[in-house]
């Protein structure tokens, strides 16, 4: 688990395109709809090779089953856009 990045290594110590993850995530959570924000960004290829970053973020309500976590709309949206890699 050493390997995921910003997790367990200093932000400084990632590559530009990590750390651009990183605040696309948390720029993410803005968008978020409940208490506790949480957002993610996914780097995503579509089949041509073109590289797109998605984000997602989560969306509570009060019957809490009923929710769409922040990496399922990120991966849904990045799918029906065309980029499955």
């Amino acid at each position: 688990m050493s390997d995921l990045p910003g997790c367990f290594f200093p932000f400084d110590s990632l590559s530009d395109e990590e750390k651009s993850l990183v605040a696309s995530a948390r720029q993410a959570s803005d968008f978020a709809w409940q208490a506790y924000p949480v957002g993610t960004s996914l780097l995503c290829m579509n089949g041509e090779g073109d590289k797109k970053t998605f984000q997602g973020g989560n969306v509570e309500n009060s019957f809490f089953p009923e929710i769409i976590c922040a990496e399922h709309n990120a991966i849904t949206t990045a799918v029906q856009a065309g980029y499955r890699a």
